[in-house]
């Protein structure tokens, strides 16, 4: 079929993006920068989270929060919102013993309470952190000179062809930033499921769809995915999306405005020409317990993108593993890579000698072998 990378944090890395260990760092500094602000949380709640982590008779959440682990302390806060909804839920059906249900649930609201409010802000904090990012890249890359990280993601980019894809775990769009200004890619088309984009002066019209010569699958969501609605706005009028978008839509995404805006485009995505004031945005946070079904079973984007990924990996001549070290908290992955990859065509790009010997044991024949940094590689692949 053709070749597949899959990327981690390891390649935003080379633009100063942190890998998963330095992620909560980089949330509180950036937060505890913007003064007082609002962006769906208060900023100022954020000094409270970290006294109230760092007090908490929780031994676990405390221990969490001083290691600075994200994840594991996004797991024991997703643990208490998973019981509170099954207990939610027993509630609701009426059991036989529904009395002692409702009051089951309400001993359990009280002590989740406070819990849930810190994964609200830590969630709130994380979406913030990576549209900021986002906000700030479009002027970074374009004011990137001599031999830096910019420099080296064109290289990349440039030697991508048709056919080839593109898997990544990580949130940001620096690799479509890229590929959008290499012409390869086009939001429309390019994350696996349809986009339709309008543009809304001077009056409201769809933009045929740009074809994609590489598509990128984001497995755990990206920055700006919103779920997709019945229409669109414009102004005080209402456009039913059909009159939009060519045929029936087969995604339930939606791309935040901000987004298009940041990668410098003059258009909007037609279900979301505002952006939702208060709605989650369609991201699998670091955690070991990874929503697929994003809390509506009505969602199957990620369902039908892993299938999609699957496939691409089963067919695919070269699988290369770049900057992904392969968390314990991502056993998706794993399965997914494990299950699907031929060991004859994997390479593993990993700077980091116990990554780098782990992946290769796992998922490569190619048992023996230095690490090697993403610079090397690219320079030795293949246009």
């Amino acid at each position: 079929m053709g070749r597949v990378f899959v990327l981690g944090a390891g390649v935003s890395k080379e633009v100063c993006y942190p890998l998963g260990s330095e992620l909560f760092n980089e949330l509180d500094q950036f937060v505890r920068g913007r003064g007082r602000s609002f962006d769906r949380f208060d900023y100022a709640e954020w000094p409270k989270l970290c006294d109230h982590l760092s007090r908490t008779a929780n031994t676990l959440v405390r221990s969490a929060y001083q290691k600075r682990q994200i994840e594991l302390l996004f797991t024991i806060l997703d643990l208490s919102w998973l019981l509170k909804s099954e207990e939610l839920y027993d509630s609701y059906l009426g059991l036989p013993k529904a009395t002692e249900a409702e009051k089951s649930f309400k001993r359990l609201d009280l002590l989740t309470r406070t819990y849930l409010d810190y994964r609200r802000i830590l969630l709130c904090a994380l979406q913030a952190y990576f549209l900021h990012r986002h906000e700030a890249d479009l002027a970074e890359s374009d004011e990137a000179q001599g031999h830096n990280g910019w420099n080296l993601l064109r290289t990349f980019c440039r030697k991508l062809k048709s056919g080839d894809v593109v898997i990544t775990f990580n949130y940001d769009s620096t690799i479509e930033r890229i590929l959008l200004e290499q012409r390869k890619w086009s939001p429309s088309t390019g994350y696996g499921f349809e986009i339709p984009l309008m543009s809304l002066r001077p009056h409201p019209t769809r933009l045929a769809p740009v074809p994609s010569v590489v598509i990128v699958l984001h497995l755990h969501g990206a920055i700006g995915w919103f779920q997709r609605s019945a229409g669109a706005s414009s102004g005080s009028a209402w456009i039913p999306i059909e009159k939009v978008a060519a045929g029936a839509l087969t995604s339930e995404v939606a791309l935040d405005p901000l987004i298009l805006q940041g990668l410098g485009m003059h258009a909007v995505d037609a279900a979301l020409p505002t952006r939702p004031p208060n709605e989650a945005q369609i991201l699998l946070h670091p955690s070991f317990f990874k929503d697929y079904e994003l809390e509506d079973e009505a969602n199957t984007v990620f369902i039908r993108m892993w299938k999609e990924a699957a496939e691409m990996l089963r067919s695919a001549d070269e699988v290369h593993v770049i900057g992904y070290s392969l968390p314990k908290a991502d056993s998706s992955a794993m399965t997914l890579l494990l299950t699907n990859c031929d060991p004859a065509k994997v390479s593993i790009v990993n700077r980091n000698k116990v990554a780098n010997h782990r992946l290769r044991q796992l998922l490569s024949e190619e048992k023996l072998g230095p690490p090697r940094c993403f610079h090397e590689w690219v320079m030795e692949l293949d246009s």
